[in-house]
């Protein structure tokens, strides 16, 4: 179990989080748990701590797909909150921003519309009453962000929900490529496929286009893989609002013509447990389906 929270935690000691006394203690509990010695899991054979990761991160996989996009943005999410000298009410910058870390992220294409409309819907949302509207437009959030770790490949894609959030991922991570989220769409159980193109006919805004909603994150200045919110993620954020971010008029402007939808909120049950189940109406991400209407 020590070992198991270990090598989640430092993404198999790849993470720049990863410290001398985290491959020590790898070492010394891999010997003291006898990993080395093969164990049937599931079927499937287990042998060394580099195997026992690897399927540890595909359950995590599996299990964070199942969890639905509501979760998914909510589940390992961090709110930070930084000073302003930019802001027109003079109230500090406040963000969230979510990570989940796979080993497959092609499934996550698939729901990338939902997860960009849950983005919106959590800059809204009362953090201390789940499923309520903040009133007031002042204490929503700023930026929302969703970072999407690939364990195998050791890259990250991050998801943009918004006009202010493709400007602060441009600011914070200058020549990364961006492209669009999705390369199909399906809804939560998952019928009525759409490609790319036909989703972005569904993309009315002028400023910010469906190729901008997501950000391949590279390396940073001392080549590593970004994947790593506390050590690669945050501090650019950090510098660029401490460096007094601001939109431009003309930027400003697009940003209130965004449309943040309504939900409706079920849960469904069955043998494998209880999913949420989101309805959005009014929306500018999900794209119109005549199979799928009443």
């Amino acid at each position: 179990m020590l070992l198991c929270g270990i090598l989640s935690d430092t993404l198999n000691l790849t993470s720049a989080t990863t410290t001398t006394a985290d491959r020590l203690m790898c070492v010394l509990l891999t010997i003291l748990g006898d990993v080395e010695r093969p164990v049937q899991v599931g079927g499937d054979t287990i042998r060394g701590p580099n195997e026992l990761a690897v399927k540890m991160f595909k359950a995590k996989t599996n299990w964070f797909v199942g969890l639905g996009a509501y979760a998914i943005c909510r589940g390992d999410m961090k709110r930070f909150k930084v000073e302003s000298s930019t802001k027109p009410d003079g109230s500090p910058w406040k963000v969230a921003w979510a990570t989940v870390e796979v080993t497959e992220t092609g499934v996550f294409s698939k729901i990338a519309d939902q997860l960009l409309t849950e983005l919106r819907l959590l800059k809204r949302e009362d953090p201390k009453n789940s499923g309520q509207d903040l009133p007031n437009e002042g204490d929503h959030l700023d930026f929302a962000f969703l970072t999407i770790v690939d364990i195998v490949n050791a890259s990250s894609r991050l998801l943009i929900c918004g006009l202010k959030e493709l400007k602060l991922a441009q600011a914070m991570f200058p020549g990364c490529k961006l492209e669009s989220a999705v390369t199909q769409v399906e809804n939560q159980d998952g019928h009525c496929d759409h490609d790319s193109e036909t989703w972005a006919s569904q993309f009315p805004s002028q400023h910010f286009t469906v190729d901008q909603t997501s950000m391949l994150l590279g390396n940073d200045k001392n080549g590593k893989p970004r994947v790593s919110r506390k050590k690669q993620f945050i501090p650019p954020l950090m510098d660029c609002l401490n460096a007094g971010f601001s939109l431009d008029e003309q930027e400003a402007s697009a940003h209130r013509l965004e449309r943040t939808p309504t939900v409706k909120t079920t849960h469904v049950c069955g043998a494998a447990g209880c999913k949420t189940h989101r309805h959005y109406s009014d929306v500018w991400f999900v794209p119109v389906c005549e199979e799928c209407s009443p």
